[in-house]
């Protein structure tokens, strides 16, 4: 999922962008190299699935145009 830093700060700024739009406040967080961890706290029931959404929406895409042609990046996490 994150490869250098650049992609750790997206993940950060998509979680900041998405959280004030969806209203969710963020308690913590943890980013590692092929996962990561969000302790938040909803507004309404849809809050958080919404914030997910929209979210992993962002990094997907943004993790698709800069690796498109490298595939690469998930040979270090098959095995």
């Amino acid at each position: 999922m994150f490869k250098d830093e650049g992609d750790f700060l997206k993940a950060l700024s998509s979680m900041d962008r998405y959280s004030e739009i969806h209203e969710v406040e963020v308690h913590g967080y943890c980013l590692m190299h092929n996962h990561g961890h969000w302790m938040f706290e909803a507004s309404t029931e849809e809050s958080i699935s919404n914030l997910m959404r929209d979210m992993q929406g962002c990094d997907s895409r943004y993790l698709n145009k800069k690796y498109k042609d490298a595939p690469e990046l998930l040979v270090g996490t098959l095995n």
